[in-house]
């Protein structure tokens, strides 16, 4: 669920609060609010992220046109997610207890090569 907090852009997303730029009210709102209920909408869907340091989290991807989504997808730790040096690999799986169909889950750590 998506709440505005203050009128200037803090905004809670599934519990977390987080800022956010722009108007972030209407329609654009109520299409993120249903990416991250797990819908699929304009060929996106928001699917969970089950273990590692992003566990709980929600990552909206695009799918192919087949209608399934990335096979992995990579995030790197910053602030409270160490090590920075990392990535986070998560692989989908199907997961019927869920509305998107899919979960996100942690498949480990591999060198982080680039310098981003």
């Amino acid at each position: 669920m998506i709440e505005p907090l203050v009128p200037d852009g803090l905004w809670e997303i599934n519990g977390q609060r987080q800022w956010l730029a722009g108007d972030m009210s209407g329609e654009h709102m109520e299409l993120i609010d249903r990416w991250l209920r797990g819908e699929v909408m304009d060929g996106k869907v928001g699917i969970k992220v089950q273990g590692g340091p992003f566990h709980g989290r929600t990552r909206i991807v695009v799918l192919d046109e087949s209608g399934q989504p990335p096979p992995r997808q990579r995030g790197r730790g910053s602030g409270g997610h160490a090590p920075t040096d990392m990535w986070h690999v998560h692989e989908h799986t199907p997961s019927l207890g869920t509305t998107a169909g899919w979960s996100y889950d942690y498949a480990g750590t591999e060198p982080c090569n680039d310098t981003r």
